[in-house]
C-alpha cells in the first residue's frame, strides 16, 4: 500500500484522502507524504422512519417495559468485539439486566458460529438477546435507547456517527477513531477494550436517564453534507 501511493504521488491528478486524522498521520509518516484528512459525513435524512418505537417493539416482540441496546455492527469476533459487550453486561445485577433487551445485528453467513456462541453464553448469563437483520436500519435507531459499540479498530466508525447524530446514548471503545468522532460531541460514554472497563462503564450508564439530546451544533456542522462536500471541492495537490 505504501508503495502504491509513493508510485500514485508523481501522478498530479492523484490526491490522497483517510477519513481519520490517526490514519492520515501514519500513512504520512510511513510514506512522507502529506496525506488530507476528511471526515465521512451523515445526511440524517435517511436515518429517518414514519414508524413509532411502539410499532417497531411490537414487530420485533420486545416487551413493552424493557429497554433496548443496540449494536449495530456486523458480528464480527475480532475486530468488532460483541462478546466483550456480552461478558461485561453479564457481570451487572440481575435486576439491571433484567430491565434491558439487547439486540444484534449483521449476521452474515460466515458468523453463523460465533452468532450461536453468543446466544448460548446469553442464555447461560440470563441476558435477553436477539440477532436480527433490520430491514432499514432507521427502524433499529428508532427504537434503541443505548448504542454500544465495542470495536477495537475502525477506519473511521460510521455506526457512532450515525448514533451521535440521533442524539442516542451512545458507549464506544477508546480507540483513536472514535475519540476523533466524539470531539465536541455530547451523550456518550467511553471504556479502555477491557471487559472491567466497559463493565464499570455500564455501572454508571445503565441506571442513568437514556434520553436522546440534540447533537452540538459545532458538531453538527462538522459532518454535515454541505461542509464534506467543500472540503473535497477545496482539494488541491
Amino acid at each position: 500500500m505504501v508503495d502504491l501511493i509513493k508510485e500514485e504521488f508523481t501522478n498530479t491528478n492523484t490526491n490522497f484522502v483517510t477519513p481519520s486524522k490517526y490514519y492520515s498521520n501514519i500513512y504520512k509518516e510511513l510514506s512522507n507524504i502529506d496525506i488530507d484528512f476528511i471526515p465521512h459525513a451523515i445526511d440524517i435524512s435517511r436515518l429517518e422512519t414514519n414508524k413509532t418505537k411502539e410499532k417497531i417493539y411490537e414487530e420485533m416482540k420486545i416487551p413493552k417495559d424493557k429497554e433496548l441496546i443496540l449494536l449495530p455492527s456486523r458480528l464480527e469476533p475480532i475486530q468488532k468485539q460483541p462478546m466483550l459487550f456480552m461478558k461485561a453486561f453479564a457481570m451487572q445485577k440481575e435486576e439491571i439486566k433484567n430491565k434491558y433487551k439487547v439486540i444484534c445485528t449483521g449476521a452474515d453467513k460466515q458468523y453463523e458460529q460465533f452468532k450461536q456462541e453468543i446466544i448460548d453464553f446469553c442464555t447461560a448469563n440470563n441476558i435477553d438477546i436477539s440477532i436480527e437483520r433490520f430491514e432499514e436500519m432507521s427502524d433499529g435507531y428508532k427504537a434503541a435507547d443505548i448504542v454500544m459499540l465495542p470495536s477495537k479498530s475502525e477506519s473511521f466508525g460510521y455506526s457512532a456517527l450515525e448514533s451521535l447524530s440521533l442524539g442516542i446514548v451512545t458507549i464506544l471503545n477508546e480507540i483513536p477513531t472514535y475519540m476523533e468522532i466524539v470531539e465536541d460531541a455530547i451523550n456518550y460514554y467511553s471504556f479502555s477494550n477491557t471487559v472491567e472497563s466497559l463493565s464499570d462503564v455500564l455501572k454508571e450508564v445503565l441506571e442513568q436517564d437514556h434520553s436522546r439530546k440534540k447533537q452540538s451544533k459545532k458538531w453538527q456542522e462538522k459532518y454535515s453534507i454541505q461542509t464534506f462536500g467543500k472540503r473535497y471541492l477545496n482539494l488541491k495537490k
